[in-house]
């Protein structure tokens, strides 16, 4: 069984005790408003790709195109029930008709 013995010698103790921010007080001094901050002279630090969080949405591809991927012609749409360019089968004029 230990026990504690607390003296007048260190008074930051005792502040401690009652409240924790007292304790550290008159060794740390807070620089409230950001116009008092000193000027950061060091490197900026940036974190990797892979500690980044992911956005939302459909994640972007990475594959690396090239000639083949190029499509030659924009063809149009061509409707499954009418088989008339312009339209697919669920925005066709004649889909009640046939």
């Amino acid at each position: 069984m230990g026990i504690c013995v607390i003296s007048d010698r260190h008074p930051g103790i005792m502040a401690a005790m009652s409240d924790p921010h007292l304790g550290w007080a008159s060794l740390f001094h807070p620089l409230l408003n950001e116009d008092e901050w000193p000027l950061y002279d060091g490197p900026t630090i940036v974190p990797p790709d892979s500690m980044q969080r992911m956005g939302s949405g459909r994640p972007k591809s990475t594959r690396l195109h090239n000639e083949m991927d190029v499509r030659e012609g924009i063809t149009s749409t061509t409707c499954g029930l009418c088989k008339q360019l312009g339209h697919n089968r669920r925005s066709c004029k004649n889909r009640n008709q046939l």
